[in-house]
């Protein structure tokens, strides 16, 4: 008994097709049939003597062709992709020539459109007298299986690609990052092994100190953005900003390297008053700009210029960086955005990691305008535009920065004496603030090393300026500057978070919860001083 028949019996009436008496559901037979069923093969032969093809109703199917008889094989040529045609002449060729197995891959495009793989097995069929009369074999179909091995091929393309991209990261990272630290190091080392080097050495060292620290500050800060921003983790405070504003404080901040490098910067079409606003996020704008401006003087050759035009048109504003700096050859400007190229300068005495760019980019499209490369002509300079969308912003004053008043530039003598509570919990940046504050005249600092002594001092001793970590033993920033705000008479008193994390939804949280200003760590002196002078007149 099989599958409820017994051999020998009359066939049940069930209203199916009654099966024959000889019918053996076990012959080889039916057994390849149902074989050829189920992996979906058609069966073909090609008669060499005729040049016909014969094809199965599978056959057809797979071709998307109707069944009919034979047809002239010749024609078979159409239904294959161009690329593909001389393969499989060539392999029919050897088995009819050489009597080599017949076995090729191909793509065909069936007459209801689109393509399919298909796979073609088959050997010779001879005559009596040896000779090859017909190729014939099985057609089966391996379109899935085809397209789950392309997206294999191409999922381990991308894991290749990028596991070189990492380790061409990592090789330029060591290079950038041991590059500054090398310099700060080694002259740190000089100053310490000769304490009596002649001053003017000295200050050559520190200088070449400082430098390479603050370039490793920024690589360092280059480096987390552009991975936060391919994470999908930035979130940038968009807002009214005046360009005004946003060019001068760029301006003032190249100033010393412009003047290092014998290089002039000079600015077009700024509005003298706070007219033009663009709809930004005020820091990474200024970082944009700060970018297009540094690579436009460090690219330069001294005696040249740089020039910062600005102008608006259509509802948007346009900040055009022009030098007349050694230009871009035409075939390295297509690859000018794209993260870790510098474009054959990597060994150069220029410091860089090619991420700069690649940032400012994708920057300016977060907040809704567009970074590019208007012009460049070797030998004679380039042109970089950043465009940003304008908006009415008549009064607006949020974030006027107190370094472009004139009056925090310097200290005066009939300054007032200023109270500053600094909150911090590390040692060595407590030293190093105090010695900062030192050289301010009629600045009293009050140390605090955790929260509640900053809380009571601020109770006792009423600061009129306040620099707060974030990131304090007993609580966090944010929790002692809602305190502070609680202590009657310092409502209103400069509040400034102090801290090492670059992330924008930390220092978007720190403007919203009351603190008048972040500072990053490390923070310029000029920015320190710029807040003292700020404390200073808001007393008069």
């Amino acid at each position: 008994m099989i599958c409820g028949l017994q051999f020998g019996e009359p066939t049940r009436k069930t209203g199916k097709t009654p099966v024959p008496e000889e019918f053996d559901p076990t012959s080889e037979d039916h057994l390849l049939q149902e074989a050829a069923r189920a992996l979906g093969v058609g069966g073909w032969r090609v008669d060499t003597v005729h040049g016909q093809i014969h094809l199965c109703a599978r056959a057809c199917a797979l071709f998307g062709i109707a069944e009919s008889g034979p047809r002239p094989a010749h024609e078979g040529l159409a239904h294959y992709v161009p690329e593909h045609r001389e393969r499989l002449l060539e392999a029919y060729r050897r088995c009819v020539s050489e009597h080599e197995p017949y076995d090729v891959e191909f793509r065909i495009a069936p007459a209801e459109g689109g393509e399919r793989w298909l796979r073609a097995v088959g050997r010779p069929e001879f005559d009596e007298c040896g000779r090859v009369v017909a190729v014939k074999g099985g057609l089966l179909d391996i379109d899935a299986y085809k397209r789950r091995e392309l997206e294999l091929s191409e999922a381990r393309r991308v894991a290749e690609q990028t596991d070189r991209a990492k380790s061409e990261f990592l090789s330029a990272m060591s290079h950038e990052l041991r590059t500054p630290l090398n310099a700060i190091v080694g002259f740190a080392q000089l100053l310490n092994t000769d304490a009596e080097e002649e001053p003017a050495t000295q200050r050559d060292y520190l200088r070449h100190i400082l430098s390479a620290g603050w370039h490793l500050r920024d690589l360092v800060g280059d480096v987390l953005d552009l991975a936060r921003i391919e994470a999908g983790k930035t979130s940038l405070t968009l807002e009214p900003v005046s360009a005004r504003d946003l060019i001068q404080e760029c301006m003032r901040l190249i100033r010393d390297t412009a003047a290092e490098r014998g290089v002039s910067v000079r600015l077009e079409g700024c509005p003298e008053d706070r007219s033009l606003f663009v709809h930004a996020d005020r820091l990474r704008a200024k970082q944009v700009v700060l970018n297009l401006l540094t690579n436009a003087i460090k690219y330069n050759r001294e005696g040249e210029q740089v020039t910062l035009i600005c102008s608006q048109a259509d509802g948007v504003a346009c900040i055009d960086v022009v030098d007349t700096g050694a230009g871009i050859a035409p075939g390295d400007q297509q690859a000018l955005f794209q993260a870790f190229e510098r474009l054959g300068r990597e060994f150069g005495e220029i410091e860089g990691a090619g991420i700069g760019l690649a940032l400012a980019l994708k920057l300016s499209r977060l907040m809704g305008g567009d970074l590019e490369l208007v012009a460049s002509t070797p030998g004679q300079g380039s042109r970089f535009r950043l465009t940003l969308p304008t908006v009415n912003a008549v009064g607006w004053d949020r974030h006027r920065s107190p370094s472009l008043d004139p009056r925090l530039m310097e200290e005066r003598s009939d300054d007032p004496a200023l109270r500053l509570l600094a909150v911090e919990d590390n040692t060595i940046n407590m030293l190093l603030l105090s010695g900062l504050v030192a050289k301010r005249t009629g600045v009293e600092l009050l140390e605090a090393s955790d929260a509640a002594t900053g809380l009571e001092l601020a109770q006792r001793y009423q600061p009129e300026l306040m620099l707060i970590d974030m990131h304090l033993p007993d609580m966090d920033g944010f929790d002692l500057g809602r305190r502070l705000r609680r202590v009657p008479g310092l409502e209103r008193v400069p509040m400034v978070a102090l801290s090492a994390d670059a992330t924008d939804e930390t220092r978007r949280r720190a403007l919203e919860e009351g603190f008048d200003d972040y500072l990053l760590k490390p923070f310029e002196i000029e920015q320190l001083d710029a807040l003292i002078r700020e404390a200073r007149l808001s007393k008069e």
